[in-house]
């Protein structure tokens, strides 16, 4: 079994196996990056592989990850995840534009794989980014 090395760093981890690479994590994201991140090593390594997982916070100051089980989310949820206001959310769906919305018993959800495609489909290249 090859060895990972899973670091934490200021502001992402780096990985380091057959390859580094980094996961920039921002503060109330961490959870979602981690899971991206083993999702990645994960399709990286192919199937019938025995995974081990070991959390190591050397400063203490992370609290624990919480479970993303929730699947539909509401406005006020989305604006808190995703830094995205409710006015804001409210236009999209006023002129039928932005992330795909649900009506569920008489309430308003988004699918979080629905936000998660719309952001990364919807990024705008800036010249610094260059």
């Amino acid at each position: 079994m090859s060895r990972i090395e899973i670091v934490s760093a200021e502001n992402g981890v780096v990985v380091t196996g057959s390859g580094t690479h980094v996961f920039e994590m921002t503060p109330g994201k961490r959870a979602d990056a981690v899971r991206r991140m083993l999702t990645q090593i994960a399709s990286d390594l192919g199937s019938g592989l025995s995974v081990s997982v070991s959390v190591i916070d050397p400063s203490g100051e992370e609290p624990p990850a919480e479970d993303k089980k929730v699947l539909w989310l509401t406005p006020k949820e989305v604006a808190e995840e995703y830094g995205v206001k409710e006015k804001t959310l409210q236009d999209w769906r006023g002129k039928s534009v932005g992330p795909s919305v649900s009506k569920i018993c008489g309430g308003i959800r988004y699918r979080r794989e629905d936000l998660d495609s719309y952001f990364t489909e919807n990024r705008v290249k800036t010249i610094e980014q260059d």
